[in-house]
């Protein structure tokens, strides 16, 4: 009962206290329920991180580059004997070597250095790119690691290889020519 009259309660009023103009309306509605996405940013899910796809690849590009390099050494080991009469003839004649001279090695012999070349420099330019797909996938907000730093650290040492491998070159070269 209502009141000192006795009257039934009012259903019709509502008992609650309404917001003033001050207060903003939480009526369950925004008009901005879903922000934009402008980027692979997820924040809003949960559970475990995700492996960063520029990390997994920059790992299987530095198997691709390891690969390279194993190719140019078998290339290398098994044409050794010809390297060598290619050598004695480069070494005859002055450092000038005629068609000639190339089709009395059998002619082959060039073709196996090119392809070393390509393995060798293509490996090289793989893992440079391995290198940057790695160091995108570290600063990947949001995902793991594990693989970009694998993908860095062995793309990395197939450059430092590389380039350990052409300061020897030229270090033995310097020596076998008596310069310096």
């Amino acid at each position: 009962m209502n009141n000192e009259n006795n009257q039934p309660p009012d259903l019709s009023k509502n008992t609650e206290e309404q917001p003033t103009s001050d207060q903003p309306r939480d009526n369950g509605y925004s008009p901005y329920s879903t922000p934009p996405r402008f980027s692979d940013d997820n924040s809003n899910e949960t559970g475990p991180l995700k492996q960063s796809k520029l990390g997994i690849a920059s790992f299987i590009i530095a198997l691709v580059a390891v690969l390279l390099i194993i190719l140019t050494f078998v290339l290398a080991t098994t044409n050794s004997a010809e390297f060598m009469e290619f050598a004695e003839e480069v070494n005859s004649s002055n450092g000038v070597v005629t068609p000639e001279d190339v089709e009395a090695l059998g002619g082959d012999i060039l073709g196996v250095i090119v392809m070393i070349m390509i393995c060798m420099f293509g490996s090289m330019g793989v893992a440079l790119v391995g290198v940057i797909l790695a160091f995108i996938g570290i600063f990947a907000k949001n995902r793991r690691k594990a693989f970009a730093i694998i993908g860095l650290v062995l793309n990395g040492l197939l450059i430092v290889g590389a380039i350990g491998l052409v300061i020897v070159g030229f270090a033995i070269g310097a020596t076998s020519s008596g310069v310096g």
